[in-house]
């Protein structure tokens, strides 16, 4: 079974994050294939090098770049949103990719489940 995980919440919302992390690690121990985690309108800010500065949110971004580190899940990023937010392309940490709205199209309708925070 093919997984999709898109994050919209908030780099404070540390159940959500807590939560995509945990069901991760138990889709891991399933074997199931998670095609990717999409950040979507607040979550884009967990993306930026930008949160190293904030060492109260920064644990969020490492906890991200751990499960890509660990469980090589391409990480996306929605490139029209950090416009939105303000934040530059230039400023993408290396785990996340510059993405969009085509690709996460293309992305859910190739995959059997959804998640959405």
């Amino acid at each position: 079974m093919d997984l999709l995980i898109i994050i919209k919440s908030s780099a404070c919302n540390c159940v959500s994050h807590n939560t995509v992390k945990y069901i991760v690690q138990k889709a891991y121990e399933e074997k199931l294939n998670i095609k990717g985690i999409f950040f979507r309108y607040d979550a884009t800010s967990i993306t930026s090098v930008e949160m190293e500065k904030r060492s109260d949110l920064y644990g969020i971004q490492k906890t991200y770049t751990d499960l890509y580190e660990k469980y090589k899940i391409p990480m996306y990023v929605c490139g029209g949103d950090l416009q939105e937010k303000g934040i530059s392309v230039e400023s993408i940490e290396k785990s996340f990719t510059l993405s969009g709205n085509a690709e996460l199209s293309m992305m859910i309708s190739s995959c059997d489940k959804v998640l959405e925070l």
